[in-house]
């Protein structure tokens, strides 16, 4: 069986269309079925009618060579000398069996329409060429078989081909290999459909898979693309912040040229086309939002810098101290001025500026364009610094007035020090006059307590004597 095998599949090559294939391997198995079939008649008619042995030998060579030309590639010259070596040999049979001006042979005859199918078994239709040479000269053999008839004579005696069980024999193999031929055709067409349907169920299956994967590798490029996406917006933030810390370190005339670039640096960032800033102040114990800082600001915001806490929407974050942000905003309700006019922005931002849970500043911020996810996000986070910037400046502003207010006490102190050292002086020097004076007292009162005792004495010693 595997040498059976092996034979059939000889000239089948990989890079043959697979139609071609099919027809190298049905060409070797007809050649390696017709050849011990062609012995045998070899035999047969070697034995009862001589004069046909050299055509069965010759056919039975070409049906060798067959195999031969398929397995030197040379399949077309290979498969067309197949379909033509058939009926070529029962014409000259025919030619011999039936002499000149008789009527061919009706079992002949039949057993050669037979045969006729084996071009169709062995060339594909799409081998046009090949199909029309062998179909050509199939027909041409067909209507010469007078001319066979006319020109094979021969002295051999031809009462084998007269014989009923000659005829019957032609006809029933005429009949076997026409069926067999219809059956192995259609065979070939069935088990072809079977192979379609399996091929159609594996490329579907394939296709299904392919599909499964194209869905996974499309997932995974979306998640790729999500992360290239996530990955070029955590450096632009990144580098928005760095840029806009870079800022707050830098030294400035006033408090109010850092609140105009970084709301300027902001903008720009975000396509943002108005920012506004307000700070958190106190006066009399009453608290308000002042606007110390703008970028783009209209005519409305400069008229009205000053908002009550509560009121309006950067009241109300300064109360809940919590972001706000809308989108599709009311027509009258805020206006961005460029040279072309007057534009209602799309989207509207105000976020509060806290440190350490205590309110800064309140940023409002409008575009005319819709503020996405991460441009919030990053506003949020970089209204944190700014908070720090403008609390260090507070602490600074009242450590500079403390400081001054301590340095106008120490002065008016060292003022009051000078006064009393120079009171404490006039005072020393008063008492240092007043401890002469008493010195100057306490000689003049021994003087006369000395004249006084003197003078008792005297009067002592008069009266004694």
């Amino acid at each position: 069986m595997k040498i059976f095998q092996y034979l059939v599949a000889i000239g089948v090559r990989p890079q043959l269309p697979a139609y071609v294939q099919h027809r190298i391997r049905l060409a070797n198995i007809v050649s390696l079925v017709g050849i011990p079939n062609g012995t045998l008649f070899l035999v047969y008619y070697w034995l009862y009618f001589p004069p046909l042995v050299p055509y069965l030998t010759f056919s039975l060579a070409v049906l060798s060579s067959v195999i031969l030309l398929n397995g030197l590639g040379w399949n077309r010259l290979a498969r067309t000398m197949l379909s033509m070596i058939f009926i070529l040999l029962l014409s000259f049979i025919q030619g011999y069996a039936v002499q000149k001006g008789e009527i061919p042979h009706h079992g002949i005859l039949v057993y050669t329409f037979a045969i006729t199918n084996i071009p169709w078994l062995v060339i594909d239709l799409r081998e046009r060429l090949v199909m029309g040479i062998a179909f050509f000269i199939n027909a041409v053999v067909m209507l010469n078989q007078p001319f066979f008839i006319d020109y094979l004579e021969t002295n051999h005696s031809r009462d084998l081909f007269h014989d009923p069980i000659f005829n019957h024999v032609l006809l029933f193999s005429a009949l076997i290999i026409g069926g067999f031929l219809l059956w192995f055709l259609n065979y070939r067409t069935l088990l072809s459909e079977k192979s379609n349907a399996l091929l159609l169920e594996d490329v579907s299956t394939k296709n299904e898979k392919l599909q499964s994967q194209q869905e996974v590798m499309e997932k995974h490029l979306r998640r790729l693309q999500e992360k290239q996406k996530e990955e070029k917006q955590r450096i632009w933030h990144t580098q928005t912040l760095n840029r806009l810390n870079r800022l707050l370190q830098d030294q400035y005339d006033s408090p109010r040229e850092l609140y105009h670039l970084y709301l300027s640096e902001l903008a720009q960032r975000c396509d943002i086309q108005q920012a506004l800033l307000y700070l958190w102040q106190e006066e009399n114990g009453i608290s308000f939002l002042n606007m110390e800082g703008a970028y783009a600001p209209s005519q409305e915001r400069i008229l009205h810098p000053r908002i009550e806490p509560g009121i309006g929407l950067v009241g109300q974050v300064a109360q809940e101290m919590k972001t706000i942000s809308l989108h599709k905003l009311p027509a009258d309700y805020l206006k961005i001025n460029s040279g072309l006019g007057e534009a209602s922005p799309q989207s509207l931002v105000v976020v509060p500026a806290l440190f350490q849970d205590s309110l800064q500043a309140v940023a409002e911020l409008a575009s005319l364009k819709n503020l996405e996810m991460h441009h919030i996000e990053l506003i949020e986070e970089a209204m944190a610094p700014l908070a720090a910037w403008i609390f260090n400046q507070k602490v600074y502003r009242r450590t500079q007035s403390l400081l001054h207010t301590s340095q106008q006490q120490a002065e008016a102190l060292r003022a009051q020090e000078e006064e009393m050292r120079q009171n404490l002086e006039e005072l020393e020097a008063t008492q240092e006059e007043m401890r002469r004076r008493e010195e100057e007292y306490r000689k003049i009162i021994d003087e006369m307590r000395h004249a006084q005792a003197n003078a008792q004495d005297l009067a002592n010693k008069a009266s004694f004597s």
